[in-house]
């Protein structure tokens, strides 16, 4: 598993603060990040709350400032400092209890407008699992010495998101379950946490009480000052920021072009912006009714923090995206890009991964198998055909440098939400189960204004084409069994045409049956 990036990334990021508050109640310490709810839950009226926990714990339970968040989040800190791993641990329990009150109130709240089980909540996620946010030690984040963390998730059942972005030694994750499956996880990360107690990079940790307050950082985007700066997308590889900037010269004075690069790979995202020098030659670029080719490839070029390039969207909208922005906390069951972009192009956030599996290998066994129908010269004639597509593919993958294959991936699509349903399972089990074979992690976005939710899929490349072919086929099944129904049957059809069929006898009836009463 790879270490994180040391750093904030491109600047941003606060530097962490020290020392402030009570004296602590140990030398051992853990942290959880916290939405404002949570925060007043477990401070209770007058503080009544907390100091019972304290007091059942042992522990001491010290919250950054309302203003206070964690990088990138809206998430207040808190340090719990203890004695012991056991009484942290303790202290960690109670706290799931005022997670699920914090559940149950925002349960009722989705229930009562509508948007239980369709979008993600600070406590909830769609599939009904509870979620909670923590701040480890790279060590921990990582799994310890051995880097188990896909251990971990198959020991506790937690499911498990952990951003690779470190900010002063600290890394968020998300667990995300039941309180039996979260309570599970945590006790395998705090003996992590507080297996390093005696090490000086862990007192250097376990001393941060709180990050720098930093403005929204939306708010350098806003106004009249954006509507200069243009989203691009698909680039080609061979366009850099000069080309970039030769290209959209010819609308006027372009005082920045930037193309983003994967970090790892070196390789161009295939996105960019480019800043004008006014708004009114900004405005000529997009009222080219020839459209913009660039090194022989379309471009895809939109206004900056408008809702169909997905830059600068609404954090409401972020919020889907899985990745730990400012005003939420980041869903577990959606997980970040590898290269920490959002899958419509926006840099959101950093680089997040899920657990890996042993092998990311397709498998011709148990249910990984193909579906044929027709007659039997036609089945025979599909089979092979796959069969040789399958060893076609194989032969790419061959092809491909083994060091390529290790990289990280990241692939999307856009299905029907209403189609969503087989892809996540009975409380996500699907989705696990996608993610226990092939070791990559699924992300699923909440639907958007067209009825349709984004698809992505991140891991090593071998695993990501995994993960797809099985999401695929549980997709193709649910789609043809919903077909199936609506459909009907040879046997409803052949009933359906001797119903016509009498019907038109019928009509024929009473006409005769006069004519025979005449005669008599």
């Amino acid at each position: 598993m790879k270490r994180g990036r040391e750093g904030r990334g491109s600047g941003s990021g606060p530097p962490a603060k020290r020392g402030r508050g009570p004296p602590v109640a140990g030398r051992f310490a853990f942290k959880v990040l916290c939405p404002d709810r949570l925060v007043a839950a477990v401070l209770g009226s007058s503080g009544q709350t907390v100091a019972k926990i304290q007091e059942h714990s042992g522990c001491h339970c010290n919250f950054s400032r309302r203003n206070e968040f964690f990088p990138d989040t809206n998430l207040r800190l808190l340090v719990i400092s203890g004695p012991g791993p056991a009484e942290i641990l303790t202290c960690l329990e109670l706290l799931l209890d005022q997670v699920i009150s914090c559940a149950d109130e925002e349960a009722k709240e989705m229930e009562a407008s509508g948007t239980y089980g369709s979008e993600d909540g600070e406590f909830l996620d769609t599939t009904g699992d509870l979620r909670l946010c923590v701040a480890l030690t790279p060590f921990a984040a990582e799994g310890g010495h051995d880097g188990a963390v896909s251990r971990l998730q198959e020991e506790s059942g937690v499911r498990l998101y952990v951003d690779d972005m470190i900010h002063e030694n600290h890394q968020l994750a998300v667990l995300a379950g039941t309180r039996e499956q979260l309570l599970g996880g945590l006790e395998r990360f705090n003996a992590l946490v507080q297996e390093q107690v005696d090490d000086e990079e862990f007192v250097a940790w376990a001393d941060i009480k709180f990050f720098k307050p930093v403005p929204d950082p939306g708010s350098a985007t806003e106004g009249a000052g954006n509507q200069k700066v243009l989203f691009v997308g698909g680039l080609s590889q061979q366009t850099d920021p000069t080309s970039l900037e030769r290209y959209f010269s010819r609308f006027g004075e372009v005082m920045e072009a930037d193309v983003k690069m994967d970090t790892h790979t070196k390789r161009s995202k295939g996105f960019g912006f480019v800043a004008f020098a006014n708004e009114a030659l900004a405005e000529a670029c997009l009222a080219d009714p020839k459209g913009h080719v660039l090194d022989g490839k379309r471009i895809d070029v939109k206004r900056y923090g408008s809702t169909e390039s997905g830059a600068g969207q609404p954090q409401s909208d972020r919020r889907a995206e899985g990745v730990p922005q400012r005003g939420t906390q980041p869903s577990q069951a959606q997980r970040a890009p590898p290269d920490g972009s959002n899958p419509r192009g926006e840099r959101l956030g950093h680089k997040g991964r899920g657990a890996k599996g042993e092998s990311g290998r397709i498998r011709a066994s148990g249910d990984d198998r193909a579906y044929f129908s027709g007659a039997p010269s036609q089945v025979e004639a599909s089979r092979s055909a796959v069969l040789a597509d399958i060893k076609w593919f194989s032969g790419l993958a061959e092809s491909v440098p083994a060091e390529y294959l290790n990289e990280e991936y990241c692939i999307s699509c856009s299905l029907p939400s209403a189609r969503c349903g087989a892809l996540i399972g009975r409380r996500g089990e699907n989705i696990n189960e996608v993610e226990r074979k092939t070791g990559a992690s699924v992300q699923l976005a909440k639907k958007n204004q067209a009825d349709y939710r984004e698809l992505t899929v991140t891991g090593s490349l071998i695993s990501v084409y995994a993960a797809h072919l099985l999401l695929m086929r549980d997709y193709n099944e649910a789609t043809r069994a919903s077909e199936a129904r609506m459909e009907p049957s040879a046997a409803e059809q052949k009933v359906q045409a001797l119903e016509r069929e009498l019907a038109s006898l019928k009509q024929q009836i009473p006409g005769r049956a006069i004519a025979n009463r005449s005669h008599r």
